[in-house]
């Protein structure tokens, strides 16, 4: 009996340390000034780059190129910055007005520009030209290819407007999802259905101009948080409600649950539909998946009850995932968290059908969670398979606390990932806050990628497909490539913690077989190669003997 105990534990431990030790950091910076920085999205480019958006109070500093619109109280103004596909700072550019913007939106536009949204409290002043409508108004700014305006306008009521999402239609417009506090006045045109209702607004994407609003709500408040495009050119609405009149007509499984509204491509409503547990279910990130269905992830503090079919970890409040088909009819859904609380952030589709999960978790290693922080909160990462079960988890640790994060594919196996934190160097952070006294925080962006999955898919070694050899390694290691004469841009060697001990570019071959390098300094152990080539990274293990 106790053999088999044994045998058990060993193979447990096996298992969990191969699946923590698959993500790998690749690289990592800093972003910002010497004032605080707020967290708004981060998205991929189509050079295989990133544009990270938040909101800035820093002025001229740091990594910031202009002074704030606000010279005398230096209130945020929405700040981009444009970085390659190694995360190097390309440009940055700041928009606003003479008081607050909070930038929330950023969307890529086929003309390799972008749009950015946010909230604004600003008069007409600086780069934002229309007047203030009601307390904060939602604010549009496109922009090309370099930063340049091509147009910005404002949209809201008299009271209070929060852009969420951005969905781009086949018509040459734009779908603003939020929600909305006003009665029927500026560009609102019905009237309040209860404390906050949903609101979608269709523009033209040339100028701006508004083509139609609607708003759907209840009794009480709904908060839209995220919109995907439906197969019949429709729009597919999630939040967070405690209605059960006017739109939402679903009865509610708790006190608050993910709830669904479908309208057509003129906004008129089809149907709705509700997620979950018996009490309170906050949050939800929608996002569409390859075969047509859907996924959505949203915190809780229930146990089993409602759709929810695990326990939770604590009486605090886990990350929950959950699958649906178009429908809204739940497939399956999984409980991830530790002993303390867990706030989603995130969630994308991997390569492999699985799920990266972004959640803040203030957790020691409990439950799910298998590392403990080393600041306050930190971001936390579930990966798991396409059924929703936990592969691998890692805490993103930073000696700071850190509040927001949002995530990004960046090649098979590979995601990048945005955090807003007061973190110095320390944990996986390698660069110092701007702020030295670590009270403000800076945009944090660090890449990882999946050794295990490159093993599993075969897929990370682009063409020219490469291979280490030997491997156990001696003093000197080669690169073996089928038919391939030419070069590969950069290999770099790395430790366990990410750090570079080796780098070279522009490899060459000749008969399919690169020079030699030199691996001697290196002591005896387990060390991972990037290779990058065609902006593509590829991940492979060394063992030095």
């Amino acid at each position: 009996m106790k053999n088999y105990a044994w045998a058990f534990l060993i193979l447990f431990f096996v298992q969990n340390t191969n699946g923590q030790n698959s993500l790998h950091k690749i690289w990592d910076y800093r972003f910002g000034g010497t004032k605080n920085e707020s967290i708004g999205k981060l998205i991929s480019t189509k050079d295989k780059g990133y544009l990270i958006g938040g909101s800035s109070a820093s002025g001229i500093s740091g990594d910031r190129s202009q002074p704030n619109q606000d010279t005398i109280n230096q209130t945020d103004d929405y700040w981009i910055v444009k970085l390659d596909s190694n995360g190097t700072k390309q440009w940055d550019k700041r928009y606003g007005g003479n008081r607050n913007e909070t930038l929330s939106s950023l969307t890529p536009l086929p003309d390799g520009g972008y749009l950015l949204g946010g909230t604004s409290y600003s008069s007409a002043s600086g780069d934002k030209s229309g007047i203030l409508k009601g307390q904060y108004d939602i604010w549009m700014v496109r922009i090309d290819s370099a930063g340049g305006i091509i147009w910005e306008k404002n949209y809201g009521g008299d009271y209070y407007a929060n852009l969420s999402k951005v969905i781009l239609t086949s018509d040459n417009s734009y779908i603003l999802a939020g929600w909305v506090v006003s009665g029927v006045s500026g560009d609102v045109t019905q009237p309040s259905k209860g404390a906050g209702d949903y609101w979608v607004l269709k523009v033209n994407a040339d100028n701006g101009a508004k083509q139609w609003d609607k708003r759907y709500g209840g009794e009480s408040g709904d908060i839209l948080t995220s919109v995907e495009k439906t197969a019949d050119a429709g729009y597919l609405l999630c939040g967070t409600s405690d209605s059960e009149t006017g739109d939402f007509t679903a009865p509610l499984k708790g006190l608050n649950d993910f709830r669904f509204l479908k309208i057509s491509s003129n906004g008129t409503k089809i149907w709705d539909k509700t997620i979950g547990s018996c009490l309170s279910d906050f949050g939800p990130r929608l996002i569409s998946l390859h075969d047509g269905s859907l996924a959505v992830t949203g915190f809780t503090n229930a146990g089993i009850c409602g759709d929810k079919t695990q326990y939770s970890w604590n009486t605090s409040q886990d990350t929950w995932l959950v699958k649906t088909n178009s429908s809204i009819v739940k497939i399956w859904d999984k409980d991830f968290g530790g002993s303390q609380f867990e706030t989603v952030q995130d969630l994308i589709e991997r390569d492999d059908h699985g799920f990266v999960v972004v959640s803040m978790s203030n957790s020691p290693i409990s439950g799910d969670k298998t590392e403990s922080n080393l600041g306050e909160t930190q971001t936390w990462v579930v990966i798991t398979d396409s059924t929703g079960n936990k592969i691998a988890d890692k805490t993103i640790r930073t000696n700071g606390n850190d509040i927001r994060s949002f995530v990004v594919e960046s090649g098979s196996g590979c995601f990048t990932l945005l955090v807003q934190t007061n973190g110095g160097i320390g944990g996986e952070k390698s660069q110092p806050n701007w702020d030295a006294t670590q009270v403000s925080h800076d945009l944090w962006i660090v890449k990882y990628c999946d050794s295990a999955f490159a093993t599993k898919t075969q897929s990370l070694i682009a063409k020219p497909s490469a291979k280490v050899f030997p491997n156990p390694a001696g003093d000197f290691i080669q690169l073996k490539s089928s038919g391939n004469d030419g070069k590969i841009s950069t290999v770099r060697i790395k430790n366990s913690l990410g750090q570079i001990l080796i780098s070279i570019h522009d490899l060459t071959f000749q008969q399919g077989v690169s020079n030699p390098i030199d691996v001697q300094k290196l002591p005896a152990g387990v060390y991972f190669i990037e290779i990058e080539s065609g902006g593509q990274t590829v991940l492979q293990k060394l063992l030095r003997q």
